[in-house]
């Protein structure tokens, strides 16, 4: 199993350090795998986690439950997968009244005609919509 520092963890866009959890600087930090952070332990954080209505807050409060159970900090991306995941699961098997979670916040992407749009006159562009022929 590999072992790396807080400072040589490339965390993943979004995902909060060990420091930002309250934990000291330099505290190890293993790479996540969701086999460390067993079912039970996932299944209580998250309807502990559930009062959140903000994905900041309801994600930091993952990834501390996360840390304290297996030394690891879960991705936010990796979160939302394992959330619909077992959502989904449990649905089909029957469960209601789930925990509720935020939605992840997503930039949004620009598009190329977004960018037309704003500097294509000033880079001297023309647009001709295109006919229907």
């Amino acid at each position: 199993m590999e072992h790396r520092r807080t400072g040589e963890l490339k965390m993943a866009v979004g995902a909060l350090s060990v420091e930002e959890l309250g934990f000291p600087q330099g505290t190890e930090v293993k790479q996540y795998d969701p086999d460390f952070w067993s079912l039970h332990d996932f299944i209580r954080a998250w309807k502990e986690a559930s009062i959140e209505t903000d994905w900041f807050s309801f994600y930091a409060k993952m990834a501390y439950s996360c840390f304290e159970a297996s030394e690891s900090i879960v991705p936010p991306l990796k979160l939302e997968a394992r959330l619909r995941t077992c959502e989904r699961h449990l649905r089909t098997k029957g469960y209601g009244n789930l925990p509720p979670y935020p939605k992840r916040p997503v930039e949004k992407r620009v598009s190329l005609t977004d960018v037309m749009d704003d500097l294509g006159e000033e880079l001297g562009f023309t647009f001709t919509p295109p006919s229907n022929d």
